[in-house]
């Protein structure tokens, strides 16, 4: 008995337009977020750009993170808050 004969066709040309649109639709928001999260290296401070070499090579939270915390410790340094 075949069995394809009880099985309704579907047509295949909507179902990949629809495939296809959602492959687009995440590749697009997947860019959008990336660029949304990284963080340019020019926000750093020029006068200080040899300090936040340490922070170079991590990912963008963690060097985000990286650069706040240089920052504090230089602004506690400066106020003689340093320990």
């Amino acid at each position: 008995m075949e069995l394809r004969q009880n099985v309704a066709q579907l047509p295949t040309r909507p179902i990949a337009f629809v495939i296809a649109l959602l492959a687009l639709l995440a590749l697009a928001i997947t860019g959008w977020s990336v660029l949304r999260t990284t963080v340019p290296v020019t926000g750093t401070p020029a006068g200080n750009s040899s300090t936040y070499t340490a922070c170079m090579g991590l990912g963008p939270d963690a060097q985000e993170r990286c650069i706040v915390t240089i920052q504090e410790q230089q602004s506690s340094a400066e106020n003689g808050h340093g320990h």
